[in-house]
C-alpha cells in the first residue's frame, strides 16, 4: 500500500485534538476541585466566626451582669453609708471580677475575629489564574 503525507496529517490532526480536548477536560476538573475547595474553605472561616463570636456573647453576659452586680454594690453603699460596708463591698468585688472576667473574654474574642480572613485568597488566587489559562488556550477547533 502506498501511504501518502495527507493521511499522516489527518492522525496527527486528530491526535492534537484529542490532546488539546483532554487538557481541556482536565482544566474543569481543576476548576470543579477548586471550587470545592474554596466552599470546603469558606465553611471553616464560617465555623471560627462563629466560635469568636461565641467569646463575644459570653463576654456581653459577663458584663452585663457585672454592671448589674456593681449596680447593686453602689445601691447598697449609698443606702449604708457607713464607714464599714462588708455587705455592699462584696457585691462589689463580685461585680468587679465578672466586668474584668467580660473585659477578657471580650479582647479573645476579638483577637479571634482578627485572625480570621474573610476569604480564602489561595484558593481564590489559583482558580482565577487557571481561569485565566483556560481562557488563553486555543480551542480544539482551530487545530489544522
Amino acid at each position: 500500500m502506498i501511504h501518502n503525507g495527507s493521511t499522516s496529517r489527518i492522525e496527527d490532526s486528530e491526535s492534537v485534538g484529542t490532546l488539546l480536548s483532554g487538557i481541556m477536560a482536565d482544566g474543569q476538573t481543576l476548576i470543579r476541585q477548586q471550587f470545592a475547595l474554596l466552599r470546603t474553605e469558606i465553611k471553616e472561616s464560617v465555623s471560627r466566626s462563629v466560635q469568636a463570636a461565641v467569646f463575644f456573647a459570653i463576654g456581653i453576659l459577663l458584663i452585663t451582669t457585672g454592671s448589674v452586680l456593681m449596680g447593686a454594690a453602689c445601691a447598697y453603699g449609698l443606702q449604708q453609708l457607713v464607714p464599714d460596708l462588708p455587705f455592699w463591698a462584696c457585691w462589689a468585688i463580685v461585680g468587679g471580677l465578672a466586668l474584668v472576667g467580660g473585659v477578657v473574654v471580650l479582647l479573645i474574642g476579638k483577637q479571634r475575629f482578627t485572625a480570621i480572613a474573610p476569604f480564602p485568597d489561595k484558593s481564590l488566587d489559583a482558580l482565577s489564574e487557571n481561569i485565566s489559562w483556560i481562557r488563553n488556550q486555543p480551542n480544539s477547533s482551530k487545530v489544522r
